[in-house]
């Protein structure tokens, strides 16, 4: 009777002790798996947060390079050509303006008689055509390469041209005077 009840108690003993091993190794493993999540969670937030941030940066990098884009653009209108001279036989006019511009020259009834390019040295030298001779007055500009046109400049070209003979010539009856019809502002002489 005695050796039953030592047995008994051995075997209730091991049991619970392997009950509480058991336990413990539930525990152990909850206490990793939840410590492993707790991770990956942290690890997937910061992720987020980087991917975040870079985001952001793209964003702003995007927006500075826009703005600068735009600001680059060139609306100023480029000055009036300056220092302009038409050559005496009318067949060109000279002048200076901005590197790389066009010039255009109309007439006094605006149409264009001639168009150059300004050199890299500022200077410029245009065809007229037909030939100004006449004291004709000659609107200049000249445009830039983001198509902003000058204020307009003016020159009066040299009058190398004869005039036509005077007609409707008459003397008075009394051979005292002589009329007639000529080009205005000259000088008749008879």
């Amino acid at each position: 009777s005695d050796s039953d009840s030592d047995s008994d108690s051995d075997s209730d003993s091991d049991s619970e002790s392997d009950s509480d091993s058991e336990s413990d190794s539930d525990s152990d493993s909850d206490s990793d798996s939840d410590s492993d999540s707790d991770s990956d969670s942290d690890s997937d937030s910061d992720s987020d947060s980087e991917s975040d941030s870079e985001s952001d940066s793209d964003s702003d990098s995007d927006s500075d390079s826009d703005s600068d884009s735009d600001s680059d653009s060139d609306t100023d209108a480029p000055d009036a050509p300056t220092d302009l001279s038409v050559s005496e036989d009318g067949t060109t006019l000279s002048g200076k303006g901005e590197a790389g511009a066009t010039v255009i020259v109309r007439d006094d009834e605006g149409n264009i008689i001639g168009t150059g390019t300004v050199d890299e040295d500022g200077n410029f030298t245009v065809d007229l055509d037909p030939a100004q001779t006449n004291g004709e007055t000659l609107d200049v500009t000249q445009t830039d390469a983001a198509g902003n046109i000058s204020p307009v400049a003016e020159v009066t070209a040299g009058d190398t041209t004869a005039p036509l003979a005077p007609t409707d010539l008459d003397v008075s009856e009394d051979g005292t005077t002589l009329s007639g019809r000529g080009e205005p502002g000259t000088t008749v002489t008879v």
